[in-house]
């Protein structure tokens, strides 16, 4: 049965706003319809104490394929970490950690940043993992 949006619909019946439907995750419809503010999955779980923000870390490292770095076991290389400028930092939430293999190892809150990654690499003249 369909309910026309032209006619109004009979009391308890909510026409869908996008006939035919829509693409995406079901996040993203629940956040468009005004249900829940655009907080994450990963936040609501960490919120919830189901999770640890070192968990959620380490299961967004393991998604990409890279590895996970435990900032508080990784000794962090000084002269490293001042390769880019405090600012750079902060814009891409990272922070350059060691050297390995003549590549610069960079510990991001978003490692799926390509931008961040190549404005760093770019930066330092360096390959960045």
């Amino acid at each position: 049965m369909t309910v026309s949006t032209a006619v109004k619909p009979p009391k308890g019946i909510t026409p869908p706003s996008a006939p035919g439907g829509r693409s995406g995750f079901l996040s993203d419809v629940i956040v468009e319809l005004g249900f829940a503010d655009g907080t994450t999955d990963a936040r609501v779980l960490v919120e919830m104490e189901a999770l640890t923000e070192e968990q959620v870390a380490q299961a967004m490292a393991e998604r990409h394929g890279i590895a996970y770095i435990d900032l508080d076991e990784y000794g962090i290389d000084a002269a490293a970490a001042n390769l880019i400028r405090p600012t750079v930092a902060r814009r891409y939430s990272s922070v350059p950690v060691g050297l390995v293999g003549g590549a610069l190892l960079v510990a991001m809150a978003d490692p799926a940043d390509a931008l961040g990654v190549n404005d760093i690499a770019v930066m330092t003249k360096l390959e960045v993992v």
